[in-house]
């Protein structure tokens, strides 16, 4: 969800967004992609980095914790991952998330209804982005 609300901030209205999920043998991919305002090199290797925020303030019209992308590294290295951007200022960014395939004993497997939770969980991840 982090990954999809900071491509809606940092995308123009006629720009493009997208989500892919793909995998090989070994993982997961999931890839989000935007035609945004990118990310300048020089802050590629921070921006996962807690509080460590893109800030060009000609383009920004949202605000952040700037704790989004570290939680998402830190989630995505949980379950023995990676993440990782390519971006282009002013031509956008791709994040990609790559996850090993795994097979979870069923005795391990708790079900839980999270149905009534989403749309709460939805309304907090955008709720900066709201206008």
């Amino acid at each position: 969800m982090n990954l999809l609300s900071n491509a809606i901030k940092y995308t123009e209205a006629d720009g493009k967004i997208s989500v892919n999920i793909y995998s090989d043998k070994e993982n997961v991919y999931i890839t989000v992609s935007d035609t945004g305002i990118g990310i300048p090199e020089e802050k590629i290797n921070k921006i996962f980095e807690r509080y460590e925020q893109i800030d060009n303030k000609l383009t920004r019209n949202f605000n952040g914790s700037g704790i989004g992308l570290s939680l998402v590294r830190s989630l995505v290295e949980m379950h023995e991952g990676r993440v990782w951007v390519e971006s282009k200022v002013n031509e956008g960014s791709k994040f990609i998330i790559s996850l090993p395939k795994k097979t979870v004993a069923t005795e391990n497997v708790k079900s839980v209804d999270l149905t009534k939770s989403k749309v709460e969980k939805c309304s907090i991840e955008f709720s900066d982005i709201y206008k």
